[in-house]
């Protein structure tokens, strides 16, 4: 298990480490990659997050305790009941791609210039204002839009193939 012994990381390339169920606290990462990391559990608290990109990573159940982020990307991720309502409430350039996001809460937040494209999405609640969204190619799944405001935004969803294998 890797532990954290700085506060601040910059241009720092995390590589196949695990960093689950850690709490890592008041703790900048800028222009960081984190590659074929565990972070399942692992707890955020006024943390930020800036220009950072996160591949083949596992997610789930991250707490972003009033942690910042900005212009952060995901691909190949598995986000499960990540409560992105515990971050702090402006979040900037998100980007989604051939995600797994199941179960995870953006309500109550204000999100721009963010996209998802060719991800899954399922059972997740979207509630507040967003700017410049786009949803692309995105297999959905139970998602949930209450008083929600989207500016400028698009939606282009895949339809959900089924196999159909003939036993003969």
């Amino acid at each position: 298990m890797k532990m954290l012994a700085e506060d601040y990381y910059d241009k720092v390339v995390f590589e196949k480490e695990d960093f689950s169920k850690q709490k890592i606290i008041s703790t900048s990462f800028e222009e960081c990659s984190f590659i074929n990391c565990d972070l399942q559990g692992t707890i955020l608290t006024d943390c930020l997050l800036s220009t950072c990109e996160f591949k083949n990573c596992n997610m789930s159940l991250v707490s972003l305790k009033n942690s910042r982020i900005q212009n952060v990307s995901f691909t190949g991720c598995k986000l499960m009941g990540v409560n992105f309502k515990e971050a702090h409430p402006m979040i900037t350039k998100f980007k989604f791609i051939n995600c797994l996001i199941s179960n995870c809460n953006f309500s109550n937040m204000e999100i721009k210039n963010t996209s998802f494209t060719n991800s899954r999405v399922e059972n997740c609640d979207f509630f507040h204002k967003f700017n410049f969204i786009r949803f692309y190619g995105i297999s959905t799944r139970r998602l949930y839009f209450r008083k929600h405001k989207f500016d400028k935004s698009r939606f282009y969803i895949r339809k959900r193939v089924q196999n159909k294998s003939r036993n003969k």
